[in-house]
């Protein structure tokens, strides 16, 4: 995911485990449910994962829905790519890098922002093998 998205798409930590009758994912910035593809038996409970998702679909600011996971964060940089801009962001202790357009970056004067994303947006890899094991999916 890392290798074909421009810029790098950001990748978390995250762990598995059983709620009820879901499988929920945690990283240090977002909370969300998750659909896994196949792990062929394999326990959820504690397995750790790698969470990506492309820059493109972070969210700063967004308005309020339930089915976004969020999350604060700082701005630390802005740069500007002519018709874009990358937003530098400190979650908690986590970087993440977002891109937004021009015309949204009015409602971004404060330091200050909320990172939102659809869970659907945020992909789960096996961290031994690297393959997909599953997404994130609205709760």
């Amino acid at each position: 995911m890392q290798l074909l998205d421009f810029p790098q798409a950001n990748l978390l930590e995250g762990t598995l485990h059983q709620d009820a009758d879901k499988v929920w994912c945690e990283t240090s910035t977002f909370q969300f449910p998750v659909q896994l593809d196949h792990l062929n038996g394999t326990p959820v409970q504690g397995r750790a994962v790698k969470v990506g998702v492309r820059s493109q679909h972070l969210l700063l600011n967004p308005a309020k829905n339930d089915q976004f996971a969020v999350c604060p964060a700082q701005i630390v940089l802005k740069e500007d790519l002519g018709g874009e801009l990358l937003i530098h962001l400190q979650a908690r202790d986590t970087s993440l890098v977002a891109v937004v357009r021009h015309s949204d970056a009015p409602t971004m004067a404060v330091e200050d922002v909320t990172v939102g994303v659809n869970p659907a947006a945020l992909i789960l890899f096996g961290t031994a093998d690297g393959l997909k094991i599953g997404q994130g999916i609205e709760n």
